[in-house]
């Protein structure tokens, strides 16, 4: 783990722990829903 990413690490887990009372098919909507009109280029995600 490294100080450099730990802000992703911590944002995971904790949307990990906030979609635990739904079941798989509602979490995967969610997460569908969540990365609708976003892109991540691999030059931004190893920054």
């Amino acid at each position: 783990m490294s100080v450099k990413h730990l802000d992703r690490y911590v944002n995971e887990f904790a949307g990990r722990h906030n979609v635990r009372n739904f079941d798989t098919i509602e979490q995967m909507s969610m997460l569908v829903a969540g990365m609708s009109g976003k892109r991540l280029r691999y030059q931004e995600l190893i920054q």
